[in-house]
């Protein structure tokens, strides 16, 4: 009996022993949200369409930050432009990586870009280059031309197309999307071109040729391949053209419903052009006209082509708004939902109404967290100068030189809103306008 009585004694001690020092799994006040499943967590519960609005229809019940989970990877959102604040400038820092993503590591050649790379010495040189060097003031004017010519030839597409009173599919002029091989080959010929020695040199030097000198010169700490250059090159065309595009797009989308907001932003740049004696409205020409640069800001909060900013992970453990955020976690701004805002934005947000930014001094540079098409911090899209500049010289010209109506007896409520979902949010259904041409003076 007394052996027995031992044994359990010592039974005890030893489950005693490993259960004080077995690790306490740390338990976390996560922001609220719905209730996942076992393994697939909220999977099952999440929308393939417009995921901004699925989002923003969660924060009204749950609140601007809340949780979700895919699996057993913890997902966090933002929705207002006061905690978008805490996280993109107060805790920047702790949110600067990306999350893993293995489509990600393909299509950026193994994160050798600026927008998905992780938070590595690496992505810190090749950022100070982008901002430096491809997307500084000066840089992104000495391309000026280059854009302007690109929107003539779109101009002269719809030029023919309404000679012959043709439906214009706006979603293809403004931008042809090309699957990543195809990118990957022509990437790889304007690579081989830069380098070949016979190659005669520009007048003017292109980005293409500032990254090849990079390549060259291997002036970073970590080896700049050739993969490193077309990843660049990537963000560029790729982030560039998409995203403006699909502002083009939307813009014009808004318009069609918004006829009293068309002929006002016509008006001002016809007549700015008529005293000028111009034909063609050239990037020193935006800057003169206060109603069109509303409209183009306008045109990015009602429908940020990123309406979810690319996902930020958290470095270490932190807290935002009283609730836990693990090292680990993915967390969204769901720039949608931030740009609509009541308490920045007043009670009608959905209304498309260019005025509130001559009545409100707010810009897409950063500093204004109800406005962050291009995100903050120290991973806001650094080629935001550029993008707007893609944007701003073919939206303009479609002002100028044409009218449009709905084909088929379409009704402005009769448009589709739907978005897909991607990095860039394109229309689900194509625009498609019946252009007209304008009388020039």
């Amino acid at each position: 009996m007394e052996d027995i009585i031992i044994g359990v004694v010592a039974l005890a001690a030893v489950l005693l022993f490993f259960l004080y020092q077995k690790p306490k799994t740390k338990r976390y006040k996560l922001p609220p949200g719905p209730s996942p499943l076992p393994v697939i967590g909220n999977l099952l519960q999440l929308q393939k369409l417009n995921p901004q609005r699925f989002f923003a229809g969660w924060a009204k019940k749950y609140g601007p930050i809340l949780s979700y989970r895919i699996g057993s990877r913890t997902m966090v959102v933002i929705s207002s432009a006061e905690l978008a604040k805490e996280l993109l400038k107060t805790q920047d820092v702790n949110f600067a990586d990306r999350p893993p993503h293995r489509g990600h590591e393909f299509i950026s050649y193994g994160r050798r870009d600026m927008a998905l790379n992780h938070y590595t010495p690496y992505y810190r040189e090749i950022r100070k280059m982008g901002m430096n060097h491809l997307f500084s003031p000066t840089r992104v004017a000495t391309f000026k031309h280059v854009r302007e010519e690109e929107a003539r030839r779109m101009m002269d597409k719809i030029n023919k197309a309404a000679d012959k009173s043709e439906v214009v599919d706006i979603s293809l002029t403004a931008y042809m999307k090309e699957c990543f091989e195809r990118q990957d080959t022509y990437i790889q010929e304007v690579v081989n071109e830069t380098l070949d020695p016979k190659r005669v040199k520009p007048e003017t030097e292109s980005m293409i040729d500032l990254l090849m000198g990079i390549y060259k010169e291997q002036p970073f700490a970590s080896e700049f391949t050739v993969d490193n250059v077309k990843a660049v090159i990537l963000d560029i065309v790729v982030a560039g053209t998409d995203t403006a595009a699909a502002a083009v797009v939307w813009g014009m989308t808004y318009l069609m419903k918004y006829p009293q907001v068309l002929k006002k932003a016509q008006a001002e740049v016809r007549e700015y052009m008529k005293e000028k004696g111009s034909t063609f409205v050239t990037e020193d020409d935006v800057k003169n006209l206060p109603y069109f640069r509303a409209l183009v800001k306008e045109t990015l909060r009602i429908e940020p082509v990123i309406p979810l900013l690319i996902p930020r992970a958290c470095i270490q453990d932190t807290k935002i708004a009283g609730y836990d955020i693990p090292a680990g976690t993915t967390v969204n701004v769901n720039a949608w939902a931030v740009s609509r805002d009541e308490k920045e934005w007043g009670p009608n947000p959905d209304e498309f109404r260019p005025e509130r930014f001559l009545e409100k001094e707010v810009d897409f540079k950063g500093t204004d967290y109800e406005f962050i098409p291009f995100g903050s911090g120290r991973r806001m899209c650094p080629g935001m100068r550029l993008g707007a500049a893609m944007l701003e010289v073919p939206y303009a010209n479609l002002l100028l030189s044409f009218n449009f109506k709905l084909p088929n007896g379409m009704k402005p409520d009769d448009i589709n809103m739907d978005v897909m979902t991607g990095l860039a949010m394109h229309k689900s259904q194509h625009l498609k306008l019946v252009p007209e041409k304008v009388n020039k003076y």
